[in-house]
């Protein structure tokens, strides 16, 4: 492995254990079974998954689909964000923010 290598690994693995804290320093700030507590725990949940692949749930298919739709988007949303960062080289993977889904007025 390349000392070139062996760095940018390094330091993708410093921004997503960076995400993780903050992902549960921002759950930790939310009412417990609020929507944005789930979305920040299924942040934490991907960026602990990405640090710790042998202990992943996630390998199992259905595991995400029997959580809350916040916890699945906050997953997905920084699955992808860690994506991008593998991709790219970066040094930071920013904390997705929470969007409450648009409610329906009645008519």
């Amino acid at each position: 492995m390349s000392v070139l290598h062996e760095h940018t690994r390094l330091t993708l693995l410093h921004a997503t254990r960076e995400l993780a804290r903050a992902a549960r320093r921002t759950a930790a700030s939310k009412p417990l079974g609020s929507e944005e507590h789930d979305f920040y725990a299924g942040v934490n949940s991907a960026a602990e998954s990405r640090l710790h692949p042998g202990r992943a749930a996630a390998d199992d298919r259905t595991w995400l689909a029997r959580h809350p739709r916040a916890f699945r988007d906050g997953y997905m949303k920084a699955e992808a964000l860690i994506s991008v960062a593998v991709a790219t080289g970066a040094s930071h993977v920013p904390l997705p923010q929470f969007a409450a889904p648009a409610r329906r007025r009645a008519i």
